[in-house]
């Protein structure tokens, strides 16, 4: 039942601290200096005879599977099929099944909840302000801005043995982000307290180069700026690329 692609072998300098049996995510330590390439399960430990490597870890590959609010029908060292049924899950479906339900941190992150996301946005701002024009500032508080973000939406997918293309989340989050908050008009046509995309001052100022316009950054949550109950939606998993980019780009 085992195959040889079904197998990883791992070299470590340093004994294991994962045993025989043991189950490990993607990332996982597994001696003092070496991370799990990838989830499964150990096989076995054993020593090399090499003074470069001297242990070498097996590993059998698995994957992960996300049950949230379901019913998990296997237990654990159970030989299972292709096909056998592993869980029930318990979607609330409109158009589409939200794959991120039950993961609270992904949640929060998406929808920039609590107001913390646009307080550390607003610091940094403050910050870079003090030594270049309030829209210079924004900008580059939004582009480190939108580095944390995605890191932190990626590790938590990549927690739960998911992988996600980078490039979809930060194609997400420059929506959430695209924003800016009018805090001095410059003589323009804008209001005062209004929020335009960062292209659009761009735009007025090029046809009114002598003006400045005065911002702040903002961040809205995915569903504020327009999206569909949530922008992390497919039919499974097998689509969720697919979906999320397309989603995105569409803005429906």
């Amino acid at each position: 039942l085992v195959r040889a692609g079904d197998l990883e072998q791992v070299l470590c300098r340093r004994p294991p601290s994962a045993a025989v049996g043991d189950l490990v995510r993607r990332g996982a330590a597994l001696s003092p200096e070496v991370e799990a390439p990838c989830a499964g399960q150990v096989m076995a430990v054993e020593e090399t005879g090499r003074r470069d490597f001297p242990y070498v870890l097996t590993l059998r590959r698995g994957r992960g599977y996300l049950v949230t609010k379901g019913q998990v029908l296997v237990e654990k060292g159970e030989l299972v099929r292709k096909g056998d049924r592993l869980g029930t899950e318990n979607l609330r479906v409109q158009k589409t099944s939200d794959i991120v339900q039950g993961l609270p941190r992904i949640n929060r992150l998406f929808e920039a909840s609590g107001e913390a996301l646009q307080g550390r946005l607003e610091n940094l701002w403050q910050q870079l302000r003090l030594d270049r024009s309030d829209l210079e500032a924004a900008e580059e508080a939004r582009r480190q801005i939108q580095e944390v973000v995605v890191d932190e939406v990626q590790s938590a997918y990549l927690e739960q043995g998911v992988s996600i293309y980078r490039k979809h989340i930060e194609v997400v989050v420059s929506r959430m982000m695209q924003k800016c908050e009018v805090i001095d008009s410059g003589g323009t046509m804008l209001r005062v307290g209004s929020v335009v995309e960062y292209a659009d001052i761009h735009a007025i100022q090029a046809l009114q180069s002598t003006e400045k316009v005065r911002v702040r950054p903002v961040i809205w949550g995915i569903s504020r700026v327009g999206l569909d109950i949530h922008v992390l939606v497919a039919m499974g998993f097998r689509e969720m690329d697919n979906v999320l980019a397309n989603t995105v780009m569409s803005g429906s």
